[in-house]
Parts: C-alpha cells; sequence; structure tokens
C-alpha cells in the first residue's frame, strides 16, 4: 500500500513537471518582449530608431500582409 502512494505521487510530480516544463516556451513566447526589450509594432509601426542596425528583430505584433500590393500610409488609412 504505502509503495504504491509513493508511485501515485511520483506519477503526479513527474506529469506536474511535464506540463509545466512543455509549456516554457509558451511563457517565454508570452514575456518575450518584457525580457529582452524589444520592440513591439503596433498597428503596423515598429520605432527602430534606438536599436543598432547589428540587432536582430522579431517581426511580431499586429501586422496586415497584402500579397504583391504596397499600401502606403495614405493608402491604407483609407482602406480601414
Amino acid at each position: 500500500m504505502n509503495g504504491f502512494k509513493n508511485a501515485r505521487t511520483h506519477l503526479i510530480s513527474g506529469l506536474v513537471f511535464v506540463i509545466l516544463f512543455a509549456h516554457l516556451p509558451v511563457i517565454y513566447t508570452l514575456f518575450y518582449h518584457n525580457l529582452t526589450n524589444a520592440p513591439k509594432a503596433i498597428d503596423g509601426e515598429i520605432n527602430l530608431r534606438n536599436n543598432s542596425p547589428a540587432r536582430t528583430i522579431v517581426l511580431d505584433g499586429e501586422w496586415e500582409f497584402y500579397w504583391k500590393s504596397f499600401i502606403s500610409n495614405d493608402r491604407y488609412s483609407s482602406c480601414r
């Protein structure tokens, strides 16, 4: 009986560990910008004035993609 309790405790502890370990990339992704001070796109614009050219930029945030077309600020505001 005591061996069964220990096995059950180890199994539950192992499952909790695996679930938490599997979600580490998700947690890192959620807090990426806060951890790295990376710029974030807001309304399709990203401020790169304070970044060095050698730094890698992650392009996540609010973006819209239009295949084979360039939309300037004037055309974009009229599309919405």
